[in-house]
């Protein structure tokens, strides 16, 4: 196959080889260190500089050790870290604190033929340390307005769409965004008609695909809550709560 240099890792490198966006190689110990963060379908769309600035962001929040904001530990593996425009890491925490003010935005972008991926365009990383105050202040005036209009719950949740889930009988995913709270697995939505209310247990979280190491949704994303069974009274449009225990 002949020698190579590894697009990532920069080595010289022989044997097998996997090709990135833009028909970069990356070598066999750079596709095992990728794997480990997304599927191959995935990492293999992306670009090498896109890749690198992941793992850079990563090295960074992983050597800062607190959130220059609070001052409390970082958990490394933690999906809602954040590395700011000055080169800051806020921890997850604080970044949940901000996001109804700074909400992550969907969108669908169409390949060739039928092919189409979500990408999410996040307003957050262009802020700095010294921005986090305000937007915090921010986010908990939007957060009182909303507990005005929706009434106070763990979690508001508005469905956009209800779809059968392929991979799973008689499974649904109901796409949404959380406009309040959290929501977890095992949850209970519920959702109110003329005749009474309805509830359907949340089986698991399907978060995006930029927040997929997330093991729950809460306020200012978007995902699928997956439920089993039937969802014939859930429609797009409806406003879905879960009660606080």
């Amino acid at each position: 196959m002949g020698v190579f240099k590894c697009a990532l890792c920069g080595n010289e490198c022989r044997g097998r080889r996997w090709t990135v966006k833009g028909g970069k190689k990356i070598c066999a110990e750079c596709s095992k260190k990728l794997d480990k963060e997304w599927k191959y379908s995935e990492w293999s769309k992306m670009s090498i500089s896109r890749i690198k600035t992941f793992f850079d962001e990563k090295e960074l929040i992983a050597s800062h050790g607190t959130c220059s904001f609070c001052g409390c530990r970082i958990d490394p593996d933690s999906a809602n870290n954040m590395v700011l425009s000055d080169k800051s890491v806020i921890c997850g925490s604080c970044v949940e604190s901000m996001r109804l003010a700074k909400p992550v935005f969907v969108t669908v972008e169409h390949g060739p033929g039928y092919e189409y991926k979500e990408a999410a365009d996040d307003p957050m990383p262009e802020l700095t340390l010294q921005d986090v105050p305000w937007v915090q202040r921010e986010a908990a005036e939007e957060r009182e307005r909303r507990i005005e209009k929706y009434g106070s719950h763990k979690a508001v949740f508005i469905v956009d769409d209800v779809t059968k889930y392929q991979k799973a009988d008689d499974a649904h995913q109901i796409y949404g965004r959380v406009v309040l709270g959290r929501i977890d697995k095992g949850d209970t939505l519920r959702v109110r008609r003329r005749e009474g209310e309805y509830r359907k247990v949340v089986d698991w979280i399907d978060p995006q695909e930029f927040n997929k190491k997330a093991r729950y949704l809460s306020e200012g994303y978007e995902g699928n809550l997956m439920v089993q069974g039937d969802v014939s009274f859930i429609y797009p449009g409806d406003v879905l709560t879960v009660e606080k225990i």
